[in-house]
């Protein structure tokens, strides 16, 4: 272990203890602390299993894996005679911990009752692991490498009990595990617990029911929270605990969604209780409070649920129609090839022929918008590195609708959760809303012309219109004629609809 100028947390053995000597006191201070008694079985074991783990490691490396296995064991159990041999005089015995000679090179996957299975079936059941494994904690990232909820469906399959804490719950989330929750139900002694609230108004009516519908499975229990103004609830967990002592929990920031449990860019820890027991203790003990809280009420009956149903349906109406954005998520996009092959036309048209008004055609769903926020972030690249500011943006469409897909779609490129405002006749960004990336109706736009006039021609870098075939109506010509940017870019599937 090399030694460098910083903080440690690590026991002193010979060899640190030596190179220590190489830091002056007059120029280093060298600080130690007291082992904490309550801590030090912990600590001195932890180190143990490092040195021997690297022992058998260096001393075997040459050996085939059946060799290297086999001989390991015999030193482990070597080592545990030693123990006892050393402690006879304690009543040290550690036959119970000496390895099998019988399974040594085996280890235990699971005990597997064959009651009510055909053989077929236990043997299916016992394959039946989280990749991830109990041993060893993960961190999943979204997009990449084992899906998140695949993996929590073989949690689920495996678990004896389940606690569930989201800040809310949408219908097409649930679809996922839906059917595992329901299976899992059936098992002799299984429950599930759920906690949730009417956060935003984002959680779907009809995913409280179909959790509530299960109680004719098993034991569901839903608790809520009906007053967000007092309880904020942000936590996301999912919770297994097993009777055997093998818990994992899911710690992190994705709701009970199709988008937080698939492509989205959520990190979640999945932590067990070989590697990190006081964390998932925690984790329960944390869960069973909020359980037990006033804050929390039962959904236990068809009235309470037809009232969390209208709580629900109540708080998604306040506000503006744009309060909803804490519940969207960030999907990773990629550059499709026949994206790649219109964003290199368009360059090509602006560095060879000088064209910076440019046109895609394409078809409804071959991603216009897609390319559009591709090409926006090529070009804002070079504006941060000409001008040290990012670019401005205005994207124009007719409806409400389209501007918050597009927002999505630009949010998901540009991988940012606040880019852009949108401005409807229902929607304004506010006295303090940043309108330097900017979707608005083209209503809106012509009913606020003064205001743009304010900012000047070439205010804006970058503009997209949608369905640009549209620009030939008395209303949109305001956006060729009131702004001059450095790009236009016209969307369009139906040129054939267009003014010569």
């Amino acid at each position: 272990m090399e030694l460098v100028p910083g903080v440690y947390e690590t026991l002193v053995s010979t060899a640190i203890e030596r190179k220590l000597s190489d830091f002056p006191p007059g120029q280093y201070l060298v600080k130690k602390v007291d082992i904490d008694s309550a801590e030090s079985c912990k600590m001195l074991s932890d180190y143990l299993a490092e040195a021997v783990c690297a022992i058998l490691k260096n001393y075997f490396r040459e050996q085939n894996p059946v060799q290297s296995i086999s001989a390991q064991v015999e030193v482990v159990n070597r080592v545990l005679k030693f123990i006892e041999s050393e402690w006879q005089d304690e009543n040290v015995v550690t036959e119970e911990y000496q390895l099998s000679e019988e399974s040594k090179l085996k280890f235990l996957r699971g005990i597997f009752s064959k009651m009510g299975y055909t053989d077929a079936q236990v043997e299916e059941r016992a394959k039946n692991h989280p990749i991830s494994g109990y041993r060893v904690s993960s961190l999943f990232t979204g997009g990449n490498g084992i899906s998140i909820d695949d993996e929590i469906k073989r949690d689920i399959q495996t678990a004896d009990r389940i606690d569930f804490v989201v800040s809310f719950i949408k219908f097409e989330g649930l679809r996922l595990i839906y059917q595992d929750l329901k299976e899992y139900l059936s098992r002799p002694g299984a429950r599930l617990r759920i906690l949730t609230t009417r956060y935003m108004g984002a959680t779907d009516p009809k995913a409280i029911r179909r959790l509530y519908e299960l109680k004719e499975f098993g034991d569901v229990e839903i608790r809520a929270s009906f007053n967000n103004n007092q309880e904020r609830l942000h936590a996301k967990a999912y919770i297994f605990s097993r009777n055997n002592g093998f818990d994992t929990a899911y710690i992190g920031s994705s709701n009970l969604s199709r988008s937080a449990l698939t492509k989205g860019l959520e990190w979640n820890m999945r932590i067990t209780s070989v590697e990190n027991g006081h964390i998932i203790n925690k984790t329960k003990a944390t869960f069973d409070s909020y359980w037990n809280s006033d804050d929390f009420e039962p959904i236990d009956c068809e009235d309470k649920l037809k009232a969390f149903e209208s709580a629900i349906r109540n708080h998604s109406h306040r506000g503006s129609s744009d309060s909803g954005d804490e519940t969207q998520y960030l999907v990773r996009f990629e550059r499709k090839t026949h994206q790649i092959k219109v964003l290199e036309k368009l360059q090509f048209e602006r560095n060879q022929a000088g064209s910076f008004r440019n046109l895609i055609i394409a078809a409804t769903g071959t991603g216009k918008t897609a390319i559009s926020a591709f090409d926006f972030k090529d070009y804002n690249k070079e504006v941060m590195r000409r001008h040290g500011r990012k670019a401005r943006l205005l994207f124009i469409a007719h409806r409400e609708k389209i501007l918050k897909q597009a927002r999505s779609t630009f949010r998901s490129v540009m991988v940012d959760a606040n880019f852009g405002e949108i401005w409807t006749g229902r929607t304004s960004p506010g006295d303090n809303g940043n309108i330097d990336q900017l979707f608005i109706t083209i209503q809106t736009l012509k009913n606020n012309c003064d205001l743009f006039e304010n900012f000047g021609r070439e205010y804006y870098d970058y503009i997209v219109i949608d369905e640009v075939h549209h620009s030939q109506a008395g209303s949109y010509r305001i956006a060729f004629d009131k702004f001059a940017p450095k790009i236009f870019l016209g969307l369009t599937a139906t040129p054939e609809r267009m003014g010569r």
